[in-house]
This record gives C-alpha cells, structure tokens and sequence, in this order.
C-alpha cells in the first residue's frame, strides 16, 4: 500500500501570515483613548518579544534582525527598544554588531 499525497505543500511569506495579527493590534491602537501613553506601554511590549526572541532563536542574532522583527513597519521603535534592553542590562551587543542575552 503506498501513500498518495494529496494536498501540496504552500509556502507564505511569513510577513503575510502575520498580517492579520498586525491589522488587529493597529484597529486596537486606533480606539485607544487620545490621551492614553502608547509611547510606554508599546516599548514595554517590544522589550519583552526582544527578550523572547532572543531566548527561543539561535544565537548571536545581529541587532537589525531583531529590530526588523520587533516593528517591521516602524524601525526607529525597534531600534529604541534594542536600546532600552542595552541600558537596562539585559542584552549586550559586541563589535559585529550582534545582540547576546545577559542571564
């Protein structure tokens, strides 16, 4: 008895997979109140998928990957967030210019 396959296998970019995911957190943002600080809360919550990501994903990952990763559609943010893990001493980044995980 043999095997027929029966579905072929479809690749996505993963970018357009995640698109909805993106879509919903910024209708979220938009019925946010005015007067609310995104500004900190935002940061916050890229700190912690910097720190996630750097845990789960093999290591000696560069800076800009990570940030690209972070906020695809606004880097200066993922850069900032990258910045506050520095300051905070939760990450390092040597000469290459690649990110390790203090611990």
């Amino acid at each position: 008895m043999t095997r027929t396959r029966t579905d072929a296998e479809k690749y996505v970019d993963i970018a357009e997979r995640l698109r909805p995911y993106l879509d919903a957190h910024i209708d979220d943002e938009s019925q946010r109140a005015p007067d609310d600080a995104p500004d900190a809360e935002l940061l916050n919550e890229l700190m912690e998928r910097a720190v996630t990501l750097l845990a789960r994903m093999p290591r000696n990952q560069r800076r800009e990957t990570i940030e690209d990763l972070l906020s695809p559609y606004d880097l200066a943010q993922g850069r900032g967030a990258v910045d506050a893990l520095i300051e905070a001493a939760f990450v390092a980044e040597d000469d290459t210019g690649h990110l390790h995980l203090l611990r």
